[in-house]
């Protein structure tokens, strides 16, 4: 089970990123006042959709840090209550460390993990990767059982990878073979054209086809300069990505898209399926994380797939 504490007046909407994607058992508590009391209508659209349960609570009191307060007695009343599970505050504000620390000590014995986090799909991330020890819902014999049950999905991953790899290389490879035959084939050419002109041409003849040919050495060497100037530009600009940001523009900030832009990306050239995407997601980042971006894109993943292919 999941707790995700919402200090609204700090995070604001951006806070509840990731709340579409969480599920039945997980709880979200969000902390409001008279300073902070609104939400955009896309998390709103959010919150309704989502399968976790969604408190609102008002923080009548007034007064510097009232609603921090408020938050960290009502951590340690769910922890106690609980006494397992996995237990964020979503805020900006550091002045949670303290408070966070003396939780972590203070209920030791118990099997949970207490942290604070920008918004909820980091927090999400987070505890992916960091399995709470000795709990039922997480720990190290959890993770190996999905490792176990999930190899060969990874494998095959790692496969279909190597063979969009190799493509490439080979793509690559064809393109110089083919680019230096021209090259042998021009030299080939100049030579034969000068032993001619050595052997029965004109002085005036010569010196009219050598001007022209340090013309068009010229013009090659310009061309060559441009060229490789284009291919440099177009390294260095990588695969265009705006598709993702307009898509995911009401949902995530752009600070949270960026972390994810290029994993959704390479998913969507390498699925063909909704299924190849699920298990694309969850290969590379794990099941909640992967669950969450997966979510985002399968109502649209038809019209993304080909955006990302032109």
């Amino acid at each position: 089970m999941r707790f995700f504490f919402i200090d609204l007046e700090n995070v604001r909407s951006n806070g509840l990123e990731g709340v579409l994607s969480l599920e039945a058992d997980d709880q979200v508590l969000v902390f409001y006042s008279e300073n902070a009391n609104n939400l955009t209508i896309p998390t709103l659209e959010n919150i309704n959709n989502s399968k976790a349960t969604v408190k609102f609570i008002n923080t009548n009191f007034v007064g510097s840090n009232a609603m921090d307060f408020q938050i960290v007695s009502l951590l340690g009343a769910m922890i106690e209550r609980h006494k397992q599970g996995f237990f964020s505050i979503i805020s900006h504000d550091n002045g949670f460390k303290s408070a966070l620390t003396f939780c972590e000590r203070y209920f030791s014995d118990y099997p949970i993990s207490v942290g604070k986090f920008d918004n909820i799909i980091s927090a999400i991330a987070y505890d992916l990767k960091h399995p709470i020890k000795g709990s039922a819902e997480g720990g190290s014999g959890a993770i190996k059982k999905k490792k176990k049950g999930g190899s060969g999905a990874s494998k095959q991953a790692e496969r279909d990878d190597k063979a969009v790899i190799t493509g490439r290389k080979e793509a690559h490879a064809d393109s110089q073979a083919t680019a230096s035959s021209q090259n042998d084939a021009g030299q080939e050419q100049a030579d034969r054209s000068g032993a001619q002109e050595q052997t029965g041409a004109a002085p005036e003849k010569k010196e009219g086809r050598s001007r022209r040919r340090r013309r068009s050495k010229s013009s090659d060497t310009e061309n060559s300069a441009s060229k490789a100037q284009n291919t440099a530009e177009t390294v260095s600009a990588g695969p265009d990505m705006q598709y993702i940001y307009d898509y995911l523009k009401d949902m995530l900030s752009v600070k949270t898209i960026d972390v994810y832009a290029s994993k959704i990306h390479e998913a969507l050239l390498v699925a063909n399926t909704k299924d190849e995407l699920h298990k694309f997601f969850k290969n590379k980042c794990g099941e909640d994380e992967g669950e969450a971006l997966f979510k985002l894109l399968h109502g649209d993943f038809e019209n993304m797939k080909r955006k990302a292919r032109k």
